[in-house]
């Protein structure tokens, strides 16, 4: 095992940055946490910043490394520092000198054996962000109560059996996360709520607190109000589509496109069985290419960046990312448990299964057979995308494992989706995420639009909700390529979307689903989609509700997509159908061009192969 780092390994960009942090795998992630030390994490606190050279240094990560102490010389050699990152490690104590670090702002230690915090941490005035999560802590480290510049606090899943009332008297704490601890005061319950729970909590004993002072009886002690006992507390065909080239504005696409010879003869019209009919749209081939390209990276990116905060409540997205989302982009994912299936700039299974849609309707030339789709469900589940590196299919929801998995799926999968469903009230999320890319055959046809999403719908999730949120995702999207809205006003807007959402509705007949539905589908805001309520996060209407709101709010792509993620939830799912609709509306013209040279560049080679396919089977290239 080695000793020490190089400089040749560490990925050091600027002589303030040195980054040496592990990217390791899914596999290596679940060998790390569970004590084992891989051989090439290091053990030792890196030498090298023990020079004039880092003297000026204001970032430091060390994640995924077993390093069991930092030297107590360190904060004298970088004493600039404002970022700490060492996480993921095997620390047991920090050094008592450790608040010399006089300039620290953000300071990340969760997944170590930490049980306290050095009194010496008073001393750090500018210290903003602390994540201490995943820890031994059973005590609340009184320290940081002493820490008046204190806005974010992480002391989720530790030990800990009370919180300090006196945290209400942080001015600047907004937000405190203490979920999977095993608090009696405040109650776990409330901790579980959040930070507007714990800081109403403490605010309101401190008014009780000062309200008995003033009529001049005594309050009771801090340990009797914090020792309540039985719970009184309370309670393509020529090559890729695009090109991969940097650029500093969204870049054109007609510098992307790599077009076929020749556009197809009526004679050759076998060759091109999507062929748009004449008076189909009233957009030109240039402005059809660039809205279907829009739809399926807009799904891509949104899918991508949404993997971000995907389970996150909406508080824990701002701790991670900033409250406005500034920090959110590709290479600061949170390398968690479930993040690191993926690698940064991967989409995820929602895009995937969007693929398996389209490599059917390229291979059947647009005819959508849910047999064939259900088939390469199957090998997706089991294999993934081989050429892609996967061993299996990650991130399979709970709803498409058990319908997969029943024996008639591979011969009817209508039916096994159907007595899966029977008897519950199951509407998840798995076939919206997946089914943009079918308002794109036949678009000028909404009824066959309708048709085939329901075949694919259907294949697994055989709620009436769930077809009827599919349908009208579809019938925007379609609609949207039709042009005949002008989508800059905001009442062609609405006619837009008033149309889709009827489309919808006419499959339900059950008076609460309607009710549900005309609820999601009349919301105006992120925040009304309430995307990180636990219990209903994977809800169907929850990402059409979710795409709607991009349709009627103003912002470019990468501002609502983020806005989007930061709420949390099932946030992938909620980006990937918003990203396409919103995709769809803007065109690939319309992307960040930063994000999309984000995605993985192997990926994006092997999608534009699938892409161009379509596109020449309806002529459009």
């Amino acid at each position: 095992m080695g000793s020490s780092f190089s400089l040749e390994e560490a990925a050091v960009s600027k002589i303030r940055s040195f980054d040496c942090s592990r990217n390791v795998s899914f596999e290596e992630y679940l060998e790390h946490i569970s004590g084992t030390d891989s051989l090439h994490a290091q053990t030792v606190f890196p030498k090298e910043v023990f020079s004039a050279k880092f003297l000026m240094l204001r970032s430091m990560s060390l994640a995924f490394h077993a390093l069991r102490s930092i030297p107590g010389e360190a904060p004298y050699y970088s004493p600039h520092l404002q970022h700490f990152d060492c996480s993921h490690n095997r620390l047991r104590a920090l050094p008592g000198n450790f608040g010399h670090f006089l300039h620290l702002r953000v300071l990340l230690l969760s997944y170590n054996s930490l049980s306290s915090l050095p009194a010496s941490m008073a001393e750090m005035s500018e210290l903003q962000r602390v994540d201490i999560s995943h820890n031994a802590f059973t005590d609340f480290p009184p320290v940081l109560l002493q820490i008046s510049s204190l806005e974010q606090l992480n002391l989720s899943f530790n030990m800990l059996s009370a919180l300090p009332a006196d945290l209400a008297k942080l001015e600047r704490l907004t937000t405190v996360l203490c979920h999977m601890n095993r608090c009696a005061v405040p109650p776990q319950e409330v901790c579980n709520k959040g930070s507007s729970a714990i800081l109403s909590f403490f605010t309101s004993q401190l008014d009780q607190t000062t309200a008995a002072s003033s009529e001049g009886t005594t309050p009771c002690s801090t340990s009797e109000q914090q020792t309540p006992t039985g719970g009184a507390a309370g309670a393509g065909v020529v090559g890729p589509v695009f090109k991969r080239e940097s650029c500093p504005e969204a870049p054109s696409l007609l510098n992307k496109l790599v077009r076929s010879s020749r556009t197809p003869t009526l004679g050759e019209r076998q060759k091109t069985p999507l062929r748009v009919p004449s008076g189909a749209t009233t957009l030109s081939n240039e402005q059809l290419t660039d809205r279907i390209a829009g739809l399926v990276y807009g799904a891509a990116l949104g899918d991508a960046v949404g993997l971000a905060t995907e389970f996150m409540m909406r508080e824990e997205c701002r701790f991670h990312y900033g409250v406005d989302g500034e920090r959110l982009c590709f290479k600061n994912i949170v390398h968690d448990r479930h993040r690191c299936k993926w690698q940064k700039g991967d989409w995820t299974d929602d895009t995937d299964q969007m693929i398996l849609i389209l490599q059917s309707l390229v291979q059947w030339a647009g005819v959508v057979d849910e047999v064939d789709f259900a088939k390469r469900l199957k090998h997706w589940c089991d294999k993934g995308f081989p050429e892609l590196g996967d061993a299996m299919g990650q991130g399979i929801g709970a709803t498409v494992g058990r319908v997969t998995m029943k024996p008639e799926f591979l011969v009817n999968p209508h039916e096994a989706a159907h007595q899966q469903w029977e008897g519950t009230d199951n509407a998840a999320n798995g076939a919206i995420m997946r089914t943009s890319i079918l308002g794109v055959p036949h678009f000028h046809d909404l009824d066959t639009v309708r048709d085939n999403v329901l075949r694919i719908c259907k294949t697994t999730h055989y709620d009436p909700r769930c077809q009827a949120s599919c349908v009208s995702l579809c019938s925007a999207l379609a609609l949207l390529l039709q042009g005949k809205h002008d989508c800059s006003d905001a009442s062609q807007v609405e006619l837009l979307l008033n149309e889709a959402t009827q489309r919808g509705r006419d499959l339900l007949s059950d008076e609460k689903h309607l009710v549900d539905f005309a609820r999601y589908t009349s919301v105006h805001s992120f925040e009304e989609v309430h995307c990180d309520k636990p219990g209903e996060i994977g809800y169907t209407l929850k990402p059409l509700a979710a795409a709607w709101v991009t349709m009627r709010q103003d912002g470019d792509f990468k501002s609502q997509m983020t806005s989007l993620a930061m709420e949390g939830g099932d946030a992938d799912s909620n980006a990937t159908v918003a990203g396409a609709l919103l995709g769809c509306r803007l065109g690939y013209s319309g992307l960040p061009a930063d994000w999309l040279n984000g995605l993985l560049p192997k990926n994006v080679d092997w999608l534009n192969l699938k892409l161009n396919a379509l596109l020449d089977l309806m002529a459009v290239t």
